[in-house]
């Protein structure tokens, strides 16, 4: 006589044995911490660990549902890694859901994103990697709560050109630029984009709309500038061979300008 097995789903069955056995107290946990917990190792795959849910029981009995939220959108990861880090990565996650599943996945960084530039560096960073930091040093942490929305080709055409730029005067009237009209404002820019490489963005090449006269009036002042400053970045090496070119340019154009009128005399 065969008897005939039946296919049942397991893993309800070792989750709940799980969560008994490994988390200490189980029965005093709140019961939406536990369905919460059982949601995210169900989507993980995995049983959560007894500190995991200790870090959410924490979190939930200081926080409230928002901490629950929270760990709904990072996954079972964000409350690992509370568990590692610290009740700070869920109170941050609480203050950023939408950027919860960065915060899982970088702690530590975001933490100190936060630190230095606020809650907002952390929205841009998780929505457009690589660029809060950046973005934060060029125009300070206050124009975040702008910036953190921008496109990704303004904000890394932004921080391009506020390196150029030669003063923080420059910088701003180029945020202003932008804040009035968007990309088109830094399309106009990228029509002048050599010169602004060449000789730094100034104030006057903000007013691009209005044509180029503006901007050409500033490159006897600006090109001295950018010489000056490309000068005073070199090493002594650099500094002689950029003396050496300099020579050999100056040479080369006597040179030319000489048998130029040598051949323009013999041919008379």
């Amino acid at each position: 006589m065969h008897l005939r097995t039946t296919s049942v789903p397991l893993y309800p069955f070792v989750l709940a044995i799980a969560l008994t056995l490994t988390t200490p107290a189980h029965a005093s946990m709140a019961r939406p911490v536990v369905e919460v917990l059982e949601q995210l190792g169900k989507l993980a795959g995995r049983a959560p660990s007894r500190t995991a849910g200790e870090a959410l029981e924490a979190a939930y009995r200081a926080q409230g549902h928002v901490a629950l939220e929270a760990a709904q959108h990072g996954g079972l990861d964000l409350v690992e890694a509370a568990a590692r880090h610290g009740e700070g990565v869920m109170q941050l996650a609480t203050h950023v859901p939408e950027a919860a599943r960065y915060v899982a996945a970088q702690p530590q960084q975001a933490l100190a994103l936060a630190t230095r530039w606020g809650e907002d560096a952390v929205r841009l960073e998780a929505r457009v990697p690589g660029m809060a930091e950046e973005t934060a040093r060029q125009f300070g942490r206050a124009e975040l709560t702008v910036l953190r929305g921008a496109p990704p080709a303004d904000l890394f055409r932004l921080n391009g050109y506020a390196a150029h730029a030669h003063s923080l005067q420059t910088k701003a009237a180029l945020l202003q630029g932008w804040k009035r009209e968007g990309s088109a404002f830094l399309d106009k820019l990228d029509k002048h984009k050599a010169l602004i490489l060449t000789t730094g963005l100034t104030l006057s090449m903000i007013k691009v709309a209005d044509g180029m006269e503006d901007a050409i009036r500033d490159i006897p002042r600006a090109v001295p500038q950018a010489i000056h400053a490309l000068f005073s970045r070199l090493g002594d090496g650099g500094k002689i061979a950029l003396i050496a070119l300099a020579m050999g340019l100056s040479l080369a154009l006597a040179l030319r300008v000489w048998l130029h009128r040598r051949a323009a005399s013999s041919s008379r």
